[in-house]
């Protein structure tokens, strides 16, 4: 077994200017990858990439699953399975990332570009759109995937990216300038620090649920959902202890309303008696 540290994990919480929700708007077309460009270029104040999409050269429609018995698709659904190949070279000492929109089934093969064979992979019983990592290699790969689509359609939508490492590190290094620290946590309760050099909004990668409440030095302030998804709250500049806690929506309802029962009862139980 081995572990690895990821040396830009991001802290639980992190401080970003408070018109970057704005500033950052999420397309209509769920890419992850233009998603994380325009996330990218928000950060940053410029219009440098993350994702660059790789050059990809149709080969056309495949035969069917005939040749993949050792695959994990099952055998009486391998002649009603066709699909498409693409190919396409990722540069040396970058990562890669195959979206695939509607395909159920995909076979990735990597060559080197002398033509020796490195590695082939099945995906299979995949949920449509899923990205696929061709991971980091110090040498110029061509990869040929073959994606196919169960339920009989034939045009597989798939696109490529390639990733830039120094534009990763520069959205690393801007979101991680000012840190949540976090000095005591628990399953529903968490006590932090932080020091803000300005006014502005704490981003946290926790997803939004009503039952959070948040209290900088003690007063309860409001959080939110930013951009739909995490919690986040507002920060004035200086130094602050920030305690986050959970309560499930409708707990404090519901132990109201058996404090109650238990009232009523005890009441007809010493009337009775």
């Amino acid at each position: 077994m081995y572990v690895y540290a990821n040396e830009q994990a991001l802290p639980l919480g992190f401080m970003v200017d408070s018109d970057l929700e704005n500033t950052f708007e999420i397309p209509q077309e769920r890419n992850p990858y233009l998603v994380h460009n325009l996330f990218a270029q928000a950060v940053l104040s410029n219009e440098e990439e993350m994702f660059y999409p790789l050059r990809q050269e149709q080969l056309g429609v495949t035969q069917p699953l005939e040749s993949y018995k050792d695959s994990p698709v099952k055998e009486d659904d391998i002649e009603q399975v066709r699909g498409e190949t693409t190919s396409f070279v990722v540069p040396a000492g970058e990562p890669a990332y195959i979206f695939v929109k509607n395909a159920t089934i995909v076979e990735v093969v990597i060559h080197d570009l002398d033509g020796n064979f490195q590695s082939r992979t099945i995906y299979d019983e995949l949920d449509y759109r899923h990205s696929i990592p061709l991971y980091l290699e110090d040498f110029a790969r061509e990869v040929q995937v073959t994606a196919y689509d169960k339920d009989g359609g034939m045009r597989v939508n798939m696109l490529s990216y390639a990733m830039k490492q120094e534009v990763l590190d520069k959205v690393y290094e801007e979101l991680a300038k000012t840190p949540m620290v976090i000095e005591k946590m628990s399953d529903s309760h968490i006590f932090a620090s932080i020091d803000t050099p300005k006014n502005g909004t704490v981003l946290t990668t926790i997803p939004y649920d009503s039952g959070w409440s948040v209290k900088i030095d003690g007063e309860k302030v409001e959080g939110h959902a930013w951009q739909d998804a995490f919690l986040a709250f507002e920060a004035p500049e200086g130094s602050h202890e920030i305690e986050l806690q959970y309560v499930p929506p409708g707990f404090r309802l519901g132990l109201a309303i058996s404090a109650v029962g238990v009232a009523i009862s005890l009441f007809l139980l010493f009337r009775k008696n």
